[in-house]
């Protein structure tokens, strides 16, 4: 049965943070299953590799170098779709500290990539889909992390418990439009 089993030939999908790990993951099985895929990433090496990839399987990849910080070459590379099937905001780092010992600049970053960029890849989806009447999905990543205070991880933890709270609002907003919003 395999990945086949879920066809998606003709459907477009963005994939932030598709240099590596999870992101490139997912921009490989979306490629596999039929999807033109759009990845965006700001390491341009990891980004190429993740493209060479999906298309010496056959699949169709284009590349956006962006930090999903900057919101407008965000936007702009999500409008490049033109019509968006799938986003999967995957885009994040990692910072570990003891909660005395975190500095204001570690927590900035961390929100502004795991939480803010979260945030702007779902509503730039959301915005695109909604405009062309797309039944689509949007997937972010959550953490276990959410649940269980681990040391060090502070920042980390707080981001991902407002990536779940923002899955569950949008969801709300925009599931009667035919878009599912999911955390992994």
């Amino acid at each position: 049965m395999g990945v086949k089993a879920y066809d998606l030939t003709g459907r477009t999908a963005f994939v932030t943070g598709a240099a590596a790990g999870i992101g490139r993951a997912c921009a490989v099985l979306l490629a596999e299953a039929g999807a033109t895929v759009h990845g965006a990433d700001r390491d341009a090496k990891g980004l190429q590799e993740t493209a060479a990839l999906i298309k010496d399987r056959g699949g169709t990849a284009h590349t956006h170098h962006l930090d999903v910080t900057d919101r407008a070459r965000l936007r702009r590379a999500v409008d490049s779709c033109e019509r968006l099937h799938i986003m999967a905001a995957v885009a994040g780092i990692m910072h570990s500290s003891p909660v005395l010992e975190t500095r204001e600049e570690d927590l900035d970053r961390v929100l502004a990539v795991n939480f803010k960029g979260v945030l702007h890849a779902c509503q730039e989806a959301a915005r695109l889909m909604l405009a062309h009447h797309t039944r689509g999905s949007i997937i972010t990543m959550a953490s276990g992390a959410v649940d269980t205070g681990a040391p060090g991880l502070l920042c980390y933890g707080v981001a991902k418990a407002a990536v779940v709270q923002l899955t569950k609002t949008l969801a709300s907003e925009v599931g009667a439009h035919g878009i599912r919003v999911n955390a992994v």
